[in-house]
């Protein structure tokens, strides 16, 4: 683990969470951290105990080892090393942590959680490349040359500054594979058929935790078939969820799970790219995004 200055809790900014982790993106004057995120990860109570994944910390250790050992022995094996951003692994100072705390209950969707009920981080992160920034510092993640010198020749500007606008687009695809394992009974031979994601999209309805179920289906994504794939990207766009998330020159896009996504979803599209092609028609926005992605990820796949 790395002893690195983190500066104070005012240049950090939350990004965005998941189930397991929060992401703090770095807007201070510290140049060693400008162009960087840090992703803290949760800390979970069981019965009022707060305990960080007891039986995964049995298993690989240390809370600090979990995502690097997963990453290298399990995520490696599956993507191209390449594609892989291992990050740095720091401790966060307790004043810090308590901050960054703060923040994120602070935020809208912890604000309604009672005292007792609000998110505590663990001391263990991870300091990775901001790449929703355009060129970060990661040398795999540069752009052009001409860009490139550029930036570097504006370097009293902030990373993507110099280059936006900057759209980058966050998918959690989820799982692309169909079980084929014995052990599945008749009762539930429709796993066999069916997507998990699109089997929880059921679920989830029926319990009311979401308000729409979304037509998106990891298999499509995974087809290597152009069709399905756009298919599968105009279905996030439509209802992203979690499973997919904007940011316009860094910064956060909030998306709906509604019918008016797709309108959000074009907007930013026509922010980014009118410049270049005056792009006034919802629908083809849509359709010229959802090509270009699955233009990079067909491509991006062949490599793996």
């Amino acid at each position: 683990m790395c002893e690195i200055d983190l500066g104070v809790s005012s240049g950090w900014v939350l990004k965005g969470q998941g189930s397991a982790n929060v992401v703090f993106g770095y807007s201070g004057v510290n140049v060693s951290l400008v162009g960087k995120v840090l992703r803290v990860r949760k800390l979970h109570k069981c019965a009022g105990v707060q305990v960080d994944d007891q039986l995964t910390r049995e298993i690989w250790g240390t809370a600090v080892d979990v995502t690097q050992d997963v990453s290298q022995h399990f995520a490696s094996v599956l993507l191209n090393d390449k594609h892989l951003l291992y990050g740095v692994q720091v401790q966060v100072p307790a004043q810090l942590l308590a901050s960054l705390s703060d923040q994120l209950c602070s935020s809208s969707s912890c604000s309604s959680l009672s005292t007792n009920q609000r998110q505590l981080l663990s001391p263990a992160a991870c300091l990775l490349p901001d790449c929703t920034l355009f060129p970060p510092s990661h040398s795999a993640l540069r752009a052009t040359p001409d860009v490139e010198r550029h930036y570097n020749t504006s370097s009293s500007s902030a990373p993507g500054s110099a280059v936006e606008p900057v759209l980058c687009v966050e998918i959690k695809p989820k799982w692309g594979l169909l079980p084929t394992s014995p052990a599945i009974s008749a009762e539930h031979e429709v796993k066999r058929h069916k997507s998990r994601f699109q089997l929880h999209q059921k679920l989830k309805l029926a319990q009311g935790k979401i308000q729409n179920s979304s037509a998106y289906d990891p298999l499509d994504l995974f087809s290597t078939d152009p069709t399905r794939m756009q298919r599968a990207l105009r279905a996030l766009f439509a209802c992203p969820q979690n499973n997919l998330k904007l940011f316009l020159n860094g910064q956060p896009v909030q998306l709906s799970d509604n019918v008016s996504s797709v309108h959000q979803v074009a907007a930013v599209v026509q922010q980014t790219l009118n410049p270049c092609l005056h792009l006034t028609d919802t629908i083809k926005a849509l359709e010229l995004l959802a090509s270009l992605l699955q233009e990079v990820l067909s491509t991006t796949g062949r490599a793996f």
